[in-house]
C-alpha cells in the first residue's frame, strides 16, 4: 500500500549524499601564483579565480577539450552509444561548414558516470587534474550531475547536460555555471499551475511512482516531477495538496485504495469547494 507524507520532507535530489568539499589547492615546481597591486594594497586572488586562472594558463591554444561524462548503458535517452555519435557530428558540422571553430582542434574524452552520485563526481575530478576537459557534456543523471555543477564554478569549466531536471537545479547562486538545455520539472509544474488557474480548480490530488530506496536519480522521475508541482501549488494556493505514492514494482499495492482516496480527497465536496478539483 502506498504511503503518505509530506513531499518537502523527502530528500532533495541532492541531499542523499554528504556534499563534497571541493579538492585542495596544489602547487607544482611549476606553478605560480600571482598578486594583484592596487594603491599599494597587495590582493591575493580568491579560491575561484585561482583556479580558475590556473586552469586557463595550462590550456593549450587553439585546442578545446570535451569531457563528456554519461553512462555507457541503461535505459536513459542520453547513454553514451547514442549521444556521442551526435555530439562527433555537431563537432564535424561545425568545424567542417561555419568558421566558428576555424583553426581549433577538438579532442573529446569519454568517462562512464554510471548514473552514480560516486562515479560521476569522480571521473570530472580526474578531468580537471588531468587537464582534459574545457567544458563538461553532462553527467546528466540528478544525482551525478549537483556536485560537478558545484565544483565547476571554482574549476572555471562549464557544466553543458540534457538532463539535470530537477527543481534545485535551478539555483544558480549554488550551480552558476550549469545549463540545462531540455525543459525542467519545473517547466511542467508551470503548465499544471496554469491549468489549475485556467479551470479556476483549487483542489489537487498527486498520485505518483516511486522508488524512495533507489540510488538511481533517474528511477525517481515521478518523484521529481511530483515534487515540482507540489511546491508551486503551496506557493500558489497557500495549502498543501493530497498525495499518496507507491511503488509500482511491488506486488502488495493496493492501487484501487490509492485511487478511492485520492478521489474522495480530490472532490471538492470534502473540502467545501464544489466543482474545482484536479485529480493527477
Amino acid at each position: 500500500m502506498g504511503t503518505t507524507g509530506t513531499l518537502d520532507s523527502l530528500p532533495s535530489p541532492t541531499a542523499s549524499a554528504a556534499t563534497p568539499t571541493p579538492p585542495p589547492k596544489t602547487t607544482t615546481a611549476t606553478r605560480t601564483t600571482t598578486t594583484a597591486t592596487v594603491s599599494s594594497e597587495t590582493i591575493k586572488p580568491t579560491v575561484e579565480e585561482d583556479c580558475f586562472t590556473a586552469h586557463r594558463l595550462r590550456r593549450p591554444p587553439k585546442l578545446i577539450k570535451l569531457g563528456v561524462i554519461l553512462p555507457y548503458t541503461g535505459n536513459h535517452p542520453w547513454v553514451l552509444p547514442l549521444a556521442l555519435p551526435a555530439i562527433q557530428i555537431a563537432l564535424e558540422e561545425i568545424t567542417n561548414n561555419t568558421d566558428l571553430l576555424k583553426g581549433y582542434t577538438v579532442h573529446i574524452r569519454t568517462e562512464d558516470s554510471n548514473c552514480s552520485e560516486t562515479m560521476g563526481p569522480l571521473a570530472a575530478v580526474d578531468m580537471y587534474f588531468n587537464q582534459s576537459a574545457d567544458v563538461f557534456f553532462g553527467p546528466a543523471c540528478a544525482y551525478s550531475v549537483a556536485p560537478v555543477a558545484r565544483f565547476s564554478h571554482f574549476w572555471g569549466i562549464p557544466v553543458l547536460t540534457a538532463g539535470g531536471l530537477v527543481t534545485a537545479l535551478k539555483d544558480k547562486t549554488e550551480y552558476k555555471l550549469l545549463t540545462r538545455v531540455q525543459g525542467t520539472h519545473a517547466k511542467v509544474s508551470e503548465v499544471i499551475l496554469q491549468l489549475l488557474h485556467n479551470f479556476e480548480w483549487t483542489v489537487l490530488a498527486l498520485v505518483y511512482n516511486d522508488a524512495p530506496r533507489s540510488p538511481n536519480s533517474e528511477k525517481r522521475t515521478c518523484y521529481f516531477s511530483a515534487e515540482a508541482v507540489f511546491h508551486d501549488y503551496v506557493k500558489a494556493y497557500g495549502q498543501k495538496p493530497f498525495f499518496r505514492d507507491f511503488d509500482e514494482q511491488r506486488p502488495d499495492v493496493d492501487f484501487t485504495h490509492i485511487l478511492v482516496s485520492a478521489s474522495q480527497r480530490a472532490r471538492g465536496k470534502e473540502r467545501g469547494d464544489a466543482g474545482s478539483s484536479y485529480f493527477l
